[in-house]
């Protein structure tokens, strides 16, 4: 009896100090949850302020185009009005020559300012010019709007199903389990040889009542998770639906693809999944409270409860959003 007892409180000091280490563990998940979203929140500030800068660098850009646009217009204004003055210089050096082969040695007093002259003849086109050097290329236009959401693509071919997964490391021991019922009163033993007749002895007295005996440990209240297929032609199939602290729930279909279904067929003991199926009652809508939201698993998973999700009944979906599977039998 006394070896039961002291065992029975090794058996809880255990429990005792498993139940700190989780707590210890859920403590330090917690703090780097707390400071994963920190980080998201500083890189998406840090990405809005990029985004506002690239905007702003977009604008200058196209204030830039614009004015070397129009600078280029300018020159080329410059650039007609330059040749035209180079022609009138050439024509007034063609009418100084010839006046000068005119020119006698007396020359006698000057005649009446003549009438304007008729518009000569239009002149011969000029050889082209030499081609010019390239200009610099222009600025980078601004950034276009997003373009419009497109439609839902039809559901792709089954991809190859990957290699399996390197085998998990061991997880912690479990608590121990609740304490046994007393087992059956045995049979009666064979009656023994009778022995020899002793002496009488002397009436002894009435001895003490026992002290109470401790009470025994309470059960857990907790159930394993279980799951199940609800709805369907067989147990193959049907609308996925959990067991946790008591009750059954569903699961939300958002994010809802193969990888999770076959994390779900591979606990009902099936080879894997044949079709998932999401937004859409096709084996009833469920009852009750929604479990699971936002499942996220990698196919490599033993349980869907290892796979990343929301929380326990923490959730924005309702019941016309109830995930299904089809495994493959």
């Amino acid at each position: 009896m006394e070896e039961h007892k002291q065992y029975i409180e090794k058996l809880q000091n255990v429990s005792r100090e498993t139940k700190e280490g989780i707590s210890t563990i859920w403590q330090n998940m917690n703090a780097v949850n707390q400071s994963c979203r920190e980080d998201i929140f500083t890189q998406q500030q840090v990405f809005m302020k990029l985004k506002l800068q690239l905007h702003n660098l977009s604008v200058n850009s196209e204030s830039l185009r614009e004015k070397h646009t129009n600078l280029e217009k300018e020159i080329k204004k410059e650039m007609e009005a330059l040749n035209n003055i180079t022609n009138d210089l050439h024509l007034k050096d063609w009418e100084h020559s010839t006046a000068l082969k005119n020119i006698t040695v007396l020359q006698g007093p000057p005649g009446p300012k003549g009438d304007k002259g008729d518009k000569g003849d239009k002149g011969i086109n000029g050889q082209d010019g030499n081609t010019g050097k390239s200009g610099f290329p222009g600025l980078p236009g601004p950034r276009g709007h997003p373009g419009e959401k497109g439609d839902k693509g039809d559901k792709g071919d089954k991809g190859i199903n990957g290699q399996d997964g390197n085998t998990g490391k061991s997880g912690f021991p479990g608590l121990p389990g609740p304490r046994g019922h007393p087992g059956e009163k045995g049979d009666k033993g064979d009656m023994g040889q009778p022995g020899s007749q002793g002496y009488t002895g002397t009436s002894g007295q009435k001895g003490e009542k026992g002290d109470k005996g401790e009470k025994g440990e309470q059960a857990p209240s907790s159930v394993p998770a279980v799951i199940r297929l609800v709805g369907g032609a067989g147990s193959y199939e049907g609308r996925v639906e959990v067991f946790h602290n008591g009750k059954w729930g569903t699961v939300c279909d958002d994010h809802w693809d193969l990888l999770d279904g076959m994390v779900v067929c591979k606990m009902l003991g099936f080879k894997g999944p044949r079709r998932v199926l999401t937004s859409g009652p096709v084996f009833g809508t469920g009852t009750g409270d929604i479990l699971m939201d936002d499942v996220a698993c990698t196919g490599r998973e033993t349980s869907i409860f290892d796979c990343i999700f929301k929380g326990w009944g923490t959730t924005n979906c309702n019941h016309s959003e109830d995930a299904a599977v089809m495994c493959a039998t």
